[in-house]
């Protein structure tokens, strides 16, 4: 049981990320859950370090409303485009990595699939409701 325990730590340690560096001056967020965000590995290894973008210039994909978030970015052929040119989320969190890009291709594929569906099953229902 310890050694699948370890195991599975291995495993979530590659998937997470430390939002605020964990390194000196910050060395108390290290341990911190507010502070570990989920990351797919290939991102968080080529990650720009916080020296050359802090997250204080980038926008808070956990704690920042959607509002906010949109207000700043939109979504344009499955890549993330930037209404300010100083946009710095872009660069920080590598959002059209080529990884990001077809997993959103296939989200949105899967979302055209499924709307109409979903959309005639509504309708279905609303039918029979007035049949009674």
């Amino acid at each position: 049981m310890l050694f699948t325990l370890n195991t599975n730590l291995v495993i979530m340690k590659e998937k997470l990320d430390h939002y605020i560096r964990s390194q000196s001056p910050n060395k108390g967020v290290a341990f911190d859950w507010d502070n570990l965000y989920l990351s797919l590995k290939q991102i968080n290894n080529g990650k720009i370090s916080n020296c050359t973008i802090p997250v204080s210039s980038a926008l808070d994909p956990c704690s920042d409303s959607d509002h906010e978030i949109e207000s700043h970015s939109f979504l344009k052929n499955a890549e993330i485009s930037s209404y300010s040119p100083k946009d710095a989320n872009n660069k920080k969190y590598q959002l059209n990595h080529a990884l990001l890009v077809k997993i959103r291709l296939e989200k949105l594929v899967e979302f055209l699939y499924y709307a109409p569906k979903i959309k005639h099953q509504s309708n279905y229902r609303k039918n029979l409701k007035r049949s009674y």
